[in-house]
């Protein structure tokens, strides 16, 4: 349940990325406008995932992701419709903001009912949503959207938010991280090293979904059904290995969970500087390293998760918002920038600006060893 709660909050946002072309023909944008769609949408998640954070800790787990999957479903049947352009803009802010609640929600029911020796596991089956829901996307919303309209896949995804809301109020469990009348617990002292972390982590990776399929089309002369099914297939490949590397994480334990984040950050920093040859190297090479970032992005991501959670199990929700802020400002930027950078200087210049900042994602990461960790919380059903 988790992870199909997650895959539906964060479709909107993809699919903007993969109808670019359409978008921008029909509207008449430039590429920055195209990415600012993807930006708006994941900035908005950010701005509210601290309030969401207050809330998932005191709200039960099933009302609020009950309530923003039923929001955003409304969205995404108004984005289908919409024939403006700053229309398409307001929902995507509107639809972004509920993701947010999507995300700390379901950390908390995590937080409640798993134990932490399979935590990694079970937060990277959580995140693996968004890579399945995104495979889909890959593979038919450039076709179809060619073919037909770029509506018909955003109709198609709000439908699955319908089905994704009634099996939230089904199946989501009735929990929350604050006993009635408690006062609330804060994330540790020298947990804000994670949010810059989940920042740079974003920049360094997320274009590699919103960016990829443009890029393979314009630079690497591939097909957008070609194009298209190699993120598809990279983000099943992804979702597959995301619980293989997080039962790995679990039998490391938390001290080394945060160097396996190093791992994962460092290598996604070196398959962005791969891509950033692209134009020079054989077309299979720059497939090998976008698979690469994507399997490793979606992997620090599912671990990250599980990171929150072992340092903050009383305060989830607030930890969560706190990262999703940083996460989310990161996805704010990552798109209009690389869009920005690739329409002055070229796709090898925004490549390389993404691997730079897994780069910081990955010091980041390493200086949480400082961070410590909080006692647990007993939870109420």
């Amino acid at each position: 349940m988790t992870a199909l709660a997650v895959g539906v909050g964060a479709s909107l946002g993809f699919l903007y990325g993969f109808l670019a072309p359409e978008i921008r023909e029909f509207f008449g944008v430039d590429r920055a406008r195209a990415g600012l769609l993807v930006s708006a949408y994941f900035g908005a998640t950010g701005v509210m995932s601290i309030l969401s954070g207050f809330i998932a800790d005191r709200v039960s787990a099933k009302r609020v992701v009950a309530t923003a999957i039923g929001v955003l479903a409304v969205m995404v049947f108004v984005a289908a419709g919409s024939n403006a352009y700053w229309t398409l803009l307001l929902v995507s802010i509107l639809g972004g903001a509920c993701y947010a609640p999507i995300n700390t929600g379901t950390n908390v029911a995590l937080a409640n009912v798993v134990p932490i020796e399979k935590r990694g596991a079970a937060s990277n089956a959580k995140t693996m949503g968004v890579p399945l829901l995104v495979s889909f996307g890959a593979f038919f919303a450039p076709v179809v959207g060619q073919a037909f309209s770029w509506r018909v896949p955003l109709i198609a995804c709000a439908i699955v938010a319908v089905v994704a809301f009634v099996a939230a109020l089904v199946i989501m469990p009735n929990v929350t991280s604050i006993k009635r009348g408690e006062v609330g617990r804060k994330p540790p002292k020298g947990f804000w090293r994670v949010p810059i972390a989940a920042f740079f982590l974003l920049i360094g990776s997320q274009p590699v979904y919103s960016w990829s399929i443009s890029f393979l089309v314009e630079d690497m002369n591939a097909g957008k059904f070609q194009a298209g099914s190699v993120v598809g297939v990279a983000s099943l490949i992804g979702a597959v290995n995301m619980v293989l590397l997080g039962r790995m994480s679990d039998r490391l334990g938390l001290s080394s969970r945060r160097t396996f984040l190093m791992g994962l950050t460092l290598t996604l920093s070196l398959a962005q500087f791969v891509i950033t040859a692209g134009e020079n190297l054989w077309i299979g090479v720059v497939i090998v390293g976008i698979v690469l970032a994507i399997v490793t992005q979606l992997a620090a991501i599912g671990t990250m998760h599980a990171l929150i959670i072992d340092l903050c199990p009383g305060a989830a929700g607030r930890g969560s918002g706190l990262t999703m802020t940083g996460y989310y400002l990161g996805a704010l930027a990552a798109p209009v920038s690389f869009g920005f950078i690739t329409d002055r200087v070229g796709y090898p210049w925004a490549w390389a600006y993404c691997g730079v900042c897994a780069a910081f994602s990955m010091l980041f990461f390493w200086s949480t060893k400082w961070v410590r960790r909080d006692a647990p919380a007993t939870a109420t059903a």
